[in-house]
């Protein structure tokens, strides 16, 4: 697995020849990975909105968005 976007690329004919099942699973996880990226950017978000306002963070919410990010 030396090229890492060979493995990872879908191209229009590699689509094509996929059955109802794996299009629906390729669709699913692109949901996911879309998901984790937003829920990632909110908690940075959150993080640096505090630390450049100077607000009050709880250490609670630091944590839950500090698990989210890993």
């Amino acid at each position: 697995m030396k090229n890492i976007y060979k493995h990872t690329r879908v191209s229009n004919i590699r689509i094509s020849d996929m059955d109802d099942s794996d299009l629906q699973l390729l669709v699913s996880s692109s949901e996911d990975v879309i998901y984790s990226i937003t829920r990632g950017m909110k908690s940075i978000a959150n993080l640096a909105s505090a630390a450049v306002n100077s607000e009050e963070y709880s250490q609670d919410d630091a944590m839950t968005d500090l698990d989210r990010l890993s």
